[in-house]
Order: C-alpha cells, then structure tokens, then sequence
C-alpha cells in the first residue's frame, strides 16, 4: 500500500495509482493530512487505502479473498472457490462498491437455474464473504 510522505508544509502526503492516459502518462490521486503529527500520516495512508479499496473489482477482490484464506482453507475449498470464478461472470467487471443488491439478487436469480440449492447458497455465500471482507458497510439480504 501506499506510504505517505511528509511535505515541506508539514503535512502529510499520499499518492495512489489511478489511470494511464493514453499518452501513456501516469495520474495519481493525492490524499493530504495537515495534522503534521503521525496521525495526520495515518490519516492520510487510510483515506489512500479506501480510495485504492474502492477501486477494486468483484473480480480481483474474489481472487484476493481466495489467496488470502488459502493457508486456513482445506485444499478442497480453494479448489472448488477457484472453480467457482467462472460462476461470477456477470459481477466480474464491476468495482466493488458500484456492486448493488439487485446486482447480487439479479445473480442468484440467474444461478438458481440448473443448479441445485445448496450449491446456489454456496454461490451466495461466497460473494456474501468477499463483500463482507472489502465492504463491511454493506448489509447482504439473506
């Protein structure tokens, strides 16, 4: 993650990658603290990690998710969650919290045909953990 740097002014600066142009030039959001104290440091590394959270993609937040369990998990688990990626196609594009609860409902709708119900509840549930893990804020309807 970002680490952010004190300026001549004293306050605290971070920067995190946001786009490349197609020039190929590089654009970064910058997130500033003036409390000149390691707090103001803090304060300014988290409003940059929210930002870079933000960001993220169902996709690559379901790849981060599985990655991170895969030492607790059993090797079956991981198996069958890396399986389950191709499941999430719909949801696989969009950022993390564009995501809605008519998106998750319009999924599980569209899951439930040929598929048995625990393996729908599975499918629910795995996204129900991806999202409770980047976007605690978000309450999923059960």
């Amino acid at each position: 993650m970002a680490t952010a740097k004190k300026l001549p002014s004293g306050s605290w600066r971070c920067r995190v990658y946001d786009y490349t142009d197609e020039n190929g030039k590089k654009h970064y959001k910058s997130f500033t603290s003036d409390n000149p104290k390691p707090a103001g440091k803090r304060e300014a590394e988290a409003a940059a990690a929210a930002y870079a959270v933000s960001k993220k993609t169902f996709q690559a937040a379901l790849e981060a998710y599985i990655e991170k369990r895969s030492v607790v998990l059993s090797p079956s688990s991981v198996r069958e969650y890396k399986r389950a990626r191709k499941n999430y196609k719909d949801l696989k594009d969009i950022r993390i919290d564009d995501i809605t609860q008519e998106d998750i409902q319009r999924h599980v709708n569209a899951f439930t045909e040929g598929h048995s119900p625990k393996s729908v509840r599975d499918n629910h549930a795995l996204i129900s953990a991806v999202l409770r893990e980047t976007r605690p804020d978000f309450a999923l309807n059960t």
